[in-house]
C-alpha cells in the first residue's frame, strides 16, 4: 500500500521541520534532546515515522508547546 502525501504523518513532519528550521536547530540538535538519534527526527520531517503520544508531547515540550498547539494547521 502506498502512502499518499498530505497524511497526518506528513504535515507533523513538515511541522517538525518548520518548527525547528524557525529555532536555528539542527536535526542532531533535536534528536539529542528528543533521546534520539538524528535518522529519527529525518525519518519524522519525511512523514516515514510514525510517533507515540508521549513522544508526541516530547516533541512539543522542545518547542515549549502543547501537543494540540504542535498539530495545529498553519
Amino acid at each position: 500500500m502506498t502512502r499518499q502525501p498530505g497524511t497526518p504523518t506528513d504535515t507533523l513532519g513538515a511541522r517538525v521541520r518548520a518548527l525547528r528550521d524557525e529555532r536555528g536547530m539542527t536535526q542532531e540538535q533535536l534528536a539529542t534532546r528528543l533521546g534520539h538519534d538524528q535518522t529519527f527526527v529525518s525519518r519524522l520531517e519525511l512523514g516515514k515515522n510514525t510517533v507515540t503520544f508521549d513522544e508526541l508531547g516530547e516533541i512539543a515540550a522542545v518547542f515549549e508547546m502543547s501537543v494540540v498547539d504542535l498539530l495545529e494547521r498553519e
